[in-house]
C-alpha cells in the first residue's frame, strides 16, 4: 500500500490559506484617497503634516502584508506593493517630517531644497511608472478592470515627471489617475472579504 498522500487528501489537511492583498490593498487604497487635497492642490505644502500620523499608522502594517506576501509566493503582489507602497508612503512620512522639523522652528523650507526635492521626486515617479505601465499590461490580460486602473496610476505617475521638472502641469492628471486607483484598490478589497474566493479563509 502507497504511503503517498493523494491531493484530495492533502488539500483537507492544509491549513486554510490567507492572504494579505486585501488588508495591504485597503491601507494602501485608503492612504491614496487621504491624499486627496493634496493631489489636486487643495492644501498647501506645509499643511501635508497632517499626512504624517496617517502614513506612520498605516505603514508598519503595509510593511507586514509585504512579508507575508512573500511568504505565501505571491511575489508579483509583494514586488508592486513593496517598491511602490513601501518606498512612496514611506518618503511621503519623512517629507511631511522636514516640512514639520521647518514649522515647528517656524521657517519655511529653503527655495534650494524644495528646488532639488521637485528633481529627485519627478525621477522617482518616472521609475515608477516604468514599474507600473508594464504591469498594467500583465494585469490586463487577466483582469481588464484592474490592468486599465493600474494603467491610469501608471499614467499618473508618468504625469508627475514633466510637473516636478517644470516642463508641463499636468498635475491634475496625476490626480485623476491615482484616485482611480485609489478607488478600485479599496473596492475589490472589499469585495474579497466579503466573498472570499474558494480555499481562502474568512
Amino acid at each position: 500500500m502507497s504511503n503517498e498522500t493523494t491531493p484530495a487528501v492533502a488539500a483537507e489537511a492544509a491549513p486554510p490559506a490567507t492572504s494579505a492583498v486585501p488588508l495591504c490593498n485597503m491601507i494602501v487604497g485608503l492612504l491614496i484617497i487621504t491624499q486627496f487635497p493634496v493631489m489636486f492642490g487643495m492644501i498647501s505644502a506645509e499643511q501635508t503634516i497632517w499626512l504624517l500620523p496617517w502614513i506612520l499608522c498605516a505603514y508598519p502594517m503595509i510593511i507586514i502584508c509585504v512579508v507575508k506576501m512573500f511568504r505565501d509566493g505571491a511575489m508579483m503582489d509583494a514586488t508592486i506593493n513593496g517598491v511602490l507602497s513601501v518606498v512612496l508612503m514611506g518618503q511621503n512620512a519623512i517629507a511631511a517630517a522636514i516640512y514639520l522639523m521647518y514649522s515647528s522652528q517656524g521657517a519655511t523650507v529653503p527655495p534650494e531644497v524644495m528646488g532639488g526635492m521637485a528633481l529627485i521626486n519627478g525621477m522617482a515617479f518616472l521609475a515608477g511608472a516604468c514599474i507600473l505601465l508594464p504591469f498594467s499590461y500583465l494585469l490586463f490580460k487577466g483582469n481588464k478592470v484592474a490592468g486599465i486602473c493600474v494603467a491610469c496610476a501608471g499614467i499618473g505617475f508618468l504625469s508627475l515627471f514633466p510637473t516636478y521638472w517644470g516642463i508641463a502641469n499636468l498635475g491634475l492628471v496625476a490626480g485623476i489617475g491615482l484616485t482611480i486607483l485609489g478607488v478600485f484598490l479599496l473596492v475589490p478589497a472589499g469585495v474579497m472579504l466579503l466573498f472570499p474566493p474558494k480555499g481562502a479563509q474568512a
